[in-house]
């Protein structure tokens, strides 16, 4: 039987895109309260008016400006980790990460590292039945995403 232990080369691909995708997010969101705290607090023909008093100049400024440099920031990041989802997927399907480097987490375990080598019918039963589950959750999903588009996008009008 297969025991993973420690951080190897494949789960240090994956996380490292899973921090990176939280990371766009935070920043995403960041610069879309701060733009919606501009709009709200910038006087203009445009701008709904806000009841409250008019906060000084500084802020608003500060606002639009950290709202944009947010925004190229998590788009540049969310850039580079489309690239970055490529390239470990190249990775994977190139067996580079089948190597015995990063098969036996030396990231993690340094100098008590180890590798298995030979997989057991056990193993591959388990692989097996977990491939087929993940294809039917992502067929699942599939249709119902296909359905919700179906329902939602274009409903029928009724008849007058």
């Amino acid at each position: 039987m297969i025991t993973l232990t420690g951080l190897g080369c494949r789960s240090a691909a994956y996380l490292l895109y899973v921090v990176l995708s939280t990371i766009v997010w935070m920043l995403l969101v960041t610069s879309s309260i701060l733009t919606h705290y501009y709009t709200i607090m910038t006087p203009g023909p445009r701008a709904r008016r806000h009841n409250g008093p008019i906060i000084h100049r500084w802020s608003t400024w500060a606002a639009k400006r950290f709202s944009i440099f947010f925004r190229c920031l998590g788009k540049a990041i969310a850039a580079f980790n489309s690239f970055w989802v490529v390239l470990t997927c190249m990775f994977q399907f190139g067996n580079f990460f089948n190597r015995c480097y990063c098969n036996s987490s030396v990231f993690w375990l340094r100098d008590k590292a180890f590798n298995v080598i030979h997989l057991e019918e056990h193993d591959i039963k388990i692989v097996r039945s977990t491939w087929i589950g993940g294809v039917c959750l992502a067929a699942v999903s599939l249709i119902l995403y296909v359905m919700f588009v179906n329902v939602y996008i274009d409903p029928p009008l009724p008849d007058s």
